[in-house]
């Protein structure tokens, strides 16, 4: 950690990892968890619904509160899965599982059983967004027929 002329330590970096691997987060690291970041607090006012229609305005909800604890990477492909050895892999761990649980919690009962096998944040969310975009185009061509 980072300190000051008076001793006091300014938080800057934390650690992580165990006993025989720990390496300094930066707090402005995507890998960093805050105390506050689990599964419970990201609440969504309408969880992503198939019978509600409501992808885009959940997405929409969904990245920013993503953004807002700086996790964002693990959906949009930016921070790949690290390789076995990484020191980097046990925090990438730990914040993928956070992620994967967050989206989980802010789907609605229905689509809980199919993400439930993905263990990549990233996977889940192309297989959402696959899901719903195909449903919509299927959507906008049957309506485009009569016309």
């Amino acid at each position: 950690m980072a300190g000051n002329d008076n001793g006091k330590s300014t938080g800057d970096l934390v650690s992580s990892g165990n006993a025989n691997q720990s390496k300094a987060v930066d707090i402005i690291s995507p890998h960093y968890l805050h105390l506050s970041d689990h599964s419970n607090h990201i609440f969504m006012m309408h969880p992503l619904s198939e019978s509600e229609d409501n992808y885009f305005t959940w997405r929409l909800d969904f990245v920013n509160a993503l953004h807002s604890k700086n996790k964002g990477s693990f959906t949009d492909g930016t921070i790949a899965k690290p390789e076995i050895y990484s020191l980097d892999l046990q925090p990438w761990n730990q914040c993928n599982a956070v992620v994967l649980s967050l989206v989980t919690n802010a789907v609605d009962k229905e689509l809980q059983g199919s993400t439930a096998h993905v263990e990549i944040a990233r996977e889940i969310w192309q297989d959402l967004e696959e899901r719903f975009t195909q449903e919509i185009a299927s959507r906008v061509c049957k309506l485009k027929r009569p016309i």
